[in-house]
């Protein structure tokens, strides 16, 4: 069990320090369903595109990551991240741990491939790692159309894998979500903001960290693919 989170918003939007508390205590509670690793990737409003991991938990990697102390100065327009529980792969060997890319595509991935799918489709599509999750990735950035590759990840690996999946795609801004009956993932709402986690309760426990609150929620459903732009008003 791993845990995924992230948002898109309006960089413009007012209170930048409560918007970076919010992520950092959304990570933090995210941690609670992986401790071996942490990592984000993150479209800037100026500095371009900004990520990293390490092999900590969360509540460590939020504190001591440079890349993850610019969201406080350099606001992101979209972000997705990752704490790992770790299966296939050692977190110790840092291009195991999420986020996962290919092309300007930056993936991170709750679930796990079965051995064969994942050694199969991996040294078809040139998996460079040890980690299973970035064979979605790597089926995915095959295809022109993101929406097309996505569909050929879920058809390749039905009955495989499991996937709960939060991608970003370095040059179009926004996120794309999906996930399989097996693996959660939750949306909340604020104004034109949106973030994600795997699951309400995590949003709802950092939320209140920092006196947030939000619109509305909603539970992706299964095979669903949701892409979320970066608000026009950016």
């Amino acid at each position: 069990m791993c845990g995924i989170f992230g948002m898109v918003r309006d960089p413009k939007t007012r209170r930048p320090a409560r918007e970076f508390a919010f992520l950092c205590a959304l990570a933090e509670e995210t941690q609670v369903r992986g401790r071996d690793a942490t990592g984000f990737a993150a479209v800037m409003r100026r500095a371009g595109f900004v990520t990293d991991k390490a092999p900590v938990p969360a509540s460590r990697f939020v504190g001591m990551s440079s890349a993850w102390a610019r969201l406080a100065k350099d606001r992101p327009t979209a972000l997705i991240g990752h704490c790992r529980l770790a299966t296939a792969g050692s977190p110790a060997r840092n291009d195991n741990n999420h986020p996962h890319h290919a092309r300007d595509l930056w993936l991170v991935h709750n679930g796990c491939l079965m051995p064969l799918a994942a050694a199969t489709y991996g040294a078809r599509y040139g998996a460079l790692t040890e980690c299973d999750s970035e064979v979605i990735v790597r089926i995915v950035a095959a295809y022109r159309r993101v929406k097309d590759g996505i569909a050929s990840a879920f058809r390749k690996l039905r009955g495989a894998a499991d996937q709960a999946c939060a991608m970003i795609d370095r040059k179009r801004g926004g996120f794309y979500l999906w996930r399989d009956r097996g693996r959660p993932i939750c949306l909340a709402f604020k104004g034109e903001a949106v973030y994600f986690a795997s699951t309400r309760e995590i949003l709802t426990r950092a939320a209140a960290r920092v006196g947030f609150r939000f619109d509305d929620f909603y539970t992706l459903p299964p095979y669903d693919v949701y892409y979320c732009p970066v608000p026009r008003s950016v």
